[in-house]
């Protein structure tokens, strides 16, 4: 059906031996489609920590897009435009190095950080400077009521906004901290391991599970956002937020049943993949060569500094600049397009259809990520990336990319599914512990008169799910089912072989 399957071997009362289930192997990340330094990076890094690059690539990519994604919006057609925000999720067990691969990603841009407020201590304490004179003749204007006056200074003190020290990488947040975060920061990064940022911003962890995605959804569109709050409001103009998680799969799990977080589209919105482990045990290894290692790390912090550094303004928002495509990257786009509207319109993303709808958004998101960090490759500061085209090359690297999420996802979705009728098969083995005589024969109908919460596929898959682990036998051309003797449940979580395993039911 769904598993690949051992060979069964044949028996004399006609059941097939339980049917053993090998691991669903996940699709591998295309990494020949990332530039040439991000590509060398990512692979000595994962050689280095002994990874997949698969979990590296996860981070790289939304570590490139945060570079961008305040300053870029990319237009693949006429009166289409996408922001340049990502929201990545990995997917892998506890202990297998999330939280080394995030270190190494997050030392490059504190350093950035650092660099940065360096530079800006001096227009800091000037701007502060500058707001309290300003503050001193609001208060004064007040004091004698000159209603003038007190006008004037409130427009000063609006065209006078703080410079916040620069701010990129953060961890953790509640939803309320995001909001301020994103009000005083012009374009923010999370980088984290395990499930925190999930749980407390996104899972409702403080509003009593009930989760407060309105900045979220607001900053991967960089829309509008308006907060009210009591006796106050905040509007953020343009708020842009990039996520690169790494947890484990139960987190991810978690969040996709929350119906609100469905409902608003928070998940579709969402790169999720399933990381493999590495090919190899760890080992220890002394007296490694390093050179490769820092000579790539060396490269590529360059390459991110100069994402991060370009069009950078003492305060925000940042100057957003667009985008557009080659005439033969456009034509390529919209050939993409126009398929995955047909297959889209047959149905083809059973459990994933509304992130298949946003699919080709992505496409132009990582095309245009990947336009200008080959622009930030080469040593031209002269010509700025918005003044070339993206490229074809890029549009079918963007495309690579996203179809390898895609078939994460239908992975995804296809676990989701064997999840639903396993727990239908449980139903029915309950019911027919319950029963005090079982018939010889079943039929359908029977089984759906005694589990009446299932019905239609779901009733089907559970059904083929029982034949498959050999509790029940299709007869040949009827919809009668041989049930095998022993059926029943030893443990509430899973199926346990039956008893008896070549007699059935008188």
């Amino acid at each position: 059906m769904r598993h690949a399957k051992l060979a069964p071997m044949a028996r004399e009362d006609g059941f097939e031996p339980l049917q053993l289930f090998e691991e669903r192997q996940p699709p591998r990340f295309p990494i020949e489609a990332l530039p040439q330094i991000p590509r060398d990076y990512v692979m000595t890094v994962a050689s280095d920590t002994q990874v997949a690059p698969d979990m590296v690539a996860m981070v790289v990519l939304p570590a490139l897009s945060a570079g961008i994604a305040a300053k870029y919006v990319v237009e693949p057609a006429p009166g289409w435009q996408e922001p340049t925000t990502l929201y990545c999720i990995g997917l892998i067990d506890s202990g297998e190095g999330k939280s080394t691969v995030l270190k190494r990603i997050s030392k490059i841009i504190n350093a950035y950080e650092r660099d940065l407020s360096a530079k800006l201590i001096r227009p800091i304490a000037q701007r502060r400077a500058e707001l309290d004179v300003v503050r001193r003749k609001a208060n004064d204007a007040r004091e004698r009521n000159d209603e003038v006056a007190l006008a004037e200074a409130y427009a000063a003190e609006q065209a006078h906004r703080p410079i916040a020290p620069p701010r990129v990488v953060m961890r953790d947040s509640t939803p309320e901290a995001l909001q301020s975060l994103l009000h005083q920061h012009p374009n923010l990064l999370v980088l984290a391991a395990e499930g925190d940022f999930v749980s407390t911003c996104l899972g409702g962890r403080y509003s009593e599970g009930d989760p407060r995605v309105e900045a979220v959804l607001s900053a991967y569109d960089a829309e509008q956002l308006i907060i009210d709050r009591k006796g106050s409001s905040l509007t953020i103009e343009r708020p842009v937020l990039t996520i690169a998680l790494l947890t484990q799969p139960v987190v991810w799990t978690e969040l996709a049943k929350q119906r609100k977080t469905e409902e608003r589209g928070l998940t579709a919105r969402m790169l999720v993949a399933k990381i493999p482990l590495p090919d190899k045990p760890r080992e220890l290894v002394h007296n490694q060569d390093r050179t490769e290692v820092e000579a790539s790390s060396l490269a590529f912090e360059k390459l991110l500094s100069k994402l991060y550094a370009y069009g950078e303004p003492r305060e925000s928002p940042y100057e957003v600049k667009k985008l557009t495509f080659h005439e033969a990257a456009r034509t390529r786009f919209t050939e993409h397009y126009n398929q995955h509207q047909r297959v889209l319109r047959d149905g083809e993303f059973e459990g994933f259809q509304a992130w298949a709808g946003k699919k080709m958004g992505f496409v132009a998101r990582i095309a245009a990520i990947l336009h200008v960090t080959k622009w930030a490759s080469v040593a031209n500061d002269i010509v700025p990336p918005e003044q070339f085209p993206v490229s074809q090359e890029s549009v079918d690297e963007a495309v690579k990319i996203v179809e390898y999420f895609e078939a994460q996802r239908r992975q995804l979705a296809e676990i989701h599914q064997d999840e639903a009728s396993v727990e239908g098969a449980k139903r029915i083995a309950n019911w027919l512990n319950r029963v005090k005589t079982v018939p010889k024969r079943l039929k359908r109908r029977d089984i759906q008169r005694g589990v009446s919460a299932l019905k239609g596929t779901l009733l089907d898959d559970a059904i083929e799910e029982l034949c498959e682990r050999g509790f029940l036998k299709r007869c040949d051309s009827t919809s009668d089912y041989l049930i095998r003797s022993g059926l029943r449940l030893d443990r509430p979580t899973s199926l346990t072989q039956p008893s008896n395993a070549g007699e059935t039911h008188a």
